[in-house]
């Protein structure tokens, strides 16, 4: 009788718990249960981890040019004229609005939220004149569209230069683990030949 009284207890105390739990509210890595005025925090580890491209699913194939093997953008493998043996790279010669992707990444074996995340581009243009193009991700890896437009890359070389943008917000582990971005030419400045030889996803989160 005893024990059936102390496992009644328990679990009412243990239901009551959960409600209280409905009412967590998040702030960073603070949990805040409102209707119990309890806090707890969870401590996240510091991660600076870069992430290669692996993959191209060729969902949008509307630039000019794939060269090489894909996925394309898996290694600084071309050079300024463009007849590296072996090189491979994606390239628009004149046209905005061009939709190119899938490309995906590795994934990250870290767990929780809070990260930021990057793109860093290699990249040239034919004049240095401002040719770009818009990056459009994914964070769910399934969207039957084109993804959110992202950051405006501006490309102002005739040689091989690294752009670095960062996605707006920050993302759990799962949304890293999904992200894929697909590029869309602009023609702001009058566009002219444009080549992208790699990328790769930096993803950050303090401690």
């Amino acid at each position: 009788m005893k024990k059936k009284l102390v496992f009644l207890i328990l679990l009412i105390s243990f239901l009551f718990l959960l409600s209280g739990f409905r009412n967590i509210k998040i702030y960073g890595t603070e949990y805040i249960d409102t209707k119990c005025n309890y806090s707890f925090t969870i401590n996240q580890t510091w991660v600076d981890e870069s992430l290669a491209c692996n993959g191209y699913t060729g969902t949008f194939q509307q630039w000019d040019a794939r060269v090489g093997n894909s996925p394309y953008l898996d290694a600084i493998d071309d050079n300024d004229t463009h007849d590296a043996v072996g090189g491979a790279y994606i390239v628009e010669y004149n046209n905005g609005n061009k939709d190119e992707g899938w490309f995906t990444f590795n994934d990250t074996s870290e767990l929780g939220f809070g990260f930021t995340v990057n793109f860093t581009f290699r990249v040239s243009c034919v004049d240095g004149d401002n040719d770009s193009f818009y990056v459009f991700y994914d964070k769910t890896g399934s969207d039957p569209g084109t993804g959110t437009q992202g950051p405006f890359v501006s490309i102002v070389s005739t040689t091989y230069i690294n752009k670095t943008v960062t996605l707006p917000g920050t993302f759990n582990a799962t949304e890293v683990n999904n992200m894929r971005i697909m590029l869309r030419t602009s023609n702001e400045a009058q566009g002219d030949n444009r080549y992208v030889d790699y990328v790769n996803m930096t993803i950050y989160r303090g401690a």
